[in-house]
């Protein structure tokens, strides 16, 4: 595809709405026709509100083993959908995240959690005589910030990670009605990212014995003593460790600039699910910087999309000759 075709492309793209949990219909119909123009077969998947959907493109012989191209429109939710056919069997799979162009071979493991931390609730005027739940949560703050230190000292390192340790991250706290109530609940959002080694259930359970430590401190302190939050999870996603034959590494790097360095990047993707569930290797390779993502103006360089227009098509060229 030429240059300018490319940019026309992510021209007409961007100019769809498609915020996270917002319809993105619109965008994968427009996708859907411009495969079928190109003769191109794809099926559409339809998440149960019907207004948002994944679509599942392929081109080429069947029983063929080729390469997954993945790339989203936003994250959109997959329970309940099946792959459009069993007989998938990919030689690689090519997750498209902005990596300026270089090989992801790569990246943690992801488990979102949210916290419910409960108190008594009463008047703020005799507060001491209730449990105030984000007091509860402060404390369970503070124990996943203690198991965070604890992590980093001794727990695995990778240093191919910009951080090499596994991480706690709390994202969002909401508690509280009014000012004069001392409040019952108050919940906290927050995820943990794991290397290669460790699990998350395994942090978190380090999260709350700390957490249980300083309880049990604000109980002889006289405060009666709170339950432990309840933790349910809300999102998860494997890591991805690479495991490519030699010669389809040897393809993909032939494709690229010489000297293009193999990386790990510090956010997910879906990569670890189809090295999982399809048990193909992957890789991830796109262009633009993470570092220009999620925030106001982001971009990508123009030539960013000239290095990946080339990449695909000497990738194409290789594939030609398997």
């Amino acid at each position: 595809m030429a240059q300018n075709d490319s940019i026309g492309l992510l021209d007409r793209l961007i100019g769809f709405p498609s915020v996270s949990l917002t319809p993105n219909i619109a965008l994968i119909e427009y996708v859907q026709q411009r495969l079928a123009q190109a003769g191109i077969r794809s099926t559409l998947f339809r998440e149960a509100s019907g207004t948002r959907a994944n679509l599942f493109a392929t081109t080429g012989p069947d029983g063929v083993p080729g390469i997954v191209l993945s790339g989203h429109t936003d994250v959109v939710p997959v329970e309940g959908q099946a792959l459009a056919t069993t007989s998938l069997r990919p030689m690689l799979c090519i997750v498209g995240e902005p990596t300026m162009m270089q090989i992801a071979t790569g990246h943690k493991g992801k488990a979102a959690f949210q916290a419910l931390c409960c108190g008594r609730e009463g008047h703020s005027s005799r507060a001491p005589a209730y449990l105030n739940a984000i007091h509860v949560a402060a404390d369970f703050v503070r124990g996943l910030r203690a198991a965070q230190d604890e992590v980093a000292a001794y727990g695995r390192q990778d240093p191919e990670f910009d951080i090499p340790y596994s991480t706690l991250h709390i994202g969002k706290i909401g508690g509280g009605k009014a000012l004069n109530i001392v409040p019952n609940e108050c919940v906290v959002d927050f995820e943990i990212r794991t290397v290669a080694g460790e699990s998350a259930d395994d942090l978190l359970s380090l999260g709350l014995e700390h957490t249980r430590k300083l309880m049990a401190a604000d109980a002889r302190d006289g405060r009666a003593r709170a339950e432990l939050p309840t933790i349910q999870q809300v999102t998860a996603y494997p890591g991805l460790e690479a495991c490519v034959e030699p010669d389809v590494m040897d393809a993909v790097a032939a494709s690229l600039p010489r000297e293009t360095p193999k990386i790990k990047v510090a956010y997910g993707s879906e990569g670890g699910l189809f090295r999982q569930h399809l048990n193909a290797p992957v890789l991830v390779c796109g262009p633009g910087s993470i570092e220009q993502a999620h925030k106001p103006d982001e971009y990508v360089e123009v030539s960013q999309i000239k290095r990946c227009d080339e990449f695909l098509e000497r990738l194409v060229v290789k594939l030609a000759c398997y």
